[in-house]
């Protein structure tokens, strides 16, 4: 209900993710198992290429 439209959220995310990842130095723990389960809950809306 906080998003107006899927779009929204994917550019809150997308956004979040550039400003994070100026910090990251090792990739992401257990980012497949996560995607995976994104990829469950939100069906075709998550793509499998993040």
């Amino acid at each position: 209900g906080v998003f107006p439209n899927d779009m929204a959220l994917m550019k809150l995310i997308y956004l979040a993710v550039i400003n994070i990842s100026k910090k990251w130095t090792q990739p992401l723990h257990n980012w497949a198992l996560t995607a995976g389960q994104l990829r469950i809950k939100f069906g075709d809306r998550m793509p499998l290429d993040i």
